[in-house]
């Protein structure tokens, strides 16, 4: 549930209940709910505009994407546009379904665990490849679509 679904549900609830002398002393906690996640969308979107202006470590660049009715196969790199070492790292990826349904947009279809490509380290400025083959779908038929992440 979004928190503006959440807050709209808070606030009917409320709005029933405050005529009601039988629950009236709820009021109080309903209000400070309401208030509270009135401003988590706010906080939230903070949080991440302070992530974002801290600038990224790593460019991703997916080179190429071939398909054919039953396999596709993606291949790109990544390369360390920090000014430090990055160690421990791991290139993944998945494929998300676009659904047609209200409630769920988009479904995770496959990560490609078995395929993760590890990187001990990575030094600045440089590069590493990757290639990712998947296989028993039929990317634009199956309407997917996918991310690559480290």
């Amino acid at each position: 549930m979004s928190v503006d679904s959440f807050r709209f549900s808070v606030i009917i609830h409320c709005k029933s209940v405050c005529n009601s002398p039988y629950i009236s002393s709820i009021n109080p906690n309903l209000l400070h709910i309401t208030h509270y996640y009135s401003n988590a969308k706010s906080i939230i979107k903070n949080k991440i505009d302070a992530e974002l202006a801290k600038g990224a470590k790593i460019v991703v660049t997916v080179d190429s994407r071939n398909s054919d009715a039953n396999t596709t196969t993606i291949t790109g790199t990544i390369e360390n546009v920090s000014t430090s070492t990055l160690n421990n790292l791991e290139i993944n990826g998945m494929v998300f379904k676009e659904r047609q349904t209200v409630n769920l947009k988009y479904s995770v279809f496959d990560i490609f665990e078995e395929q993760k490509v590890p990187v001990d380290f990575l030094a600045p400025g440089n590069i590493v490849e990757f290639s990712f083959t998947l296989e028993d779908f039929d990317w634009e038929t199956d309407n997917v679509h996918g991310v690559i992440f480290v």
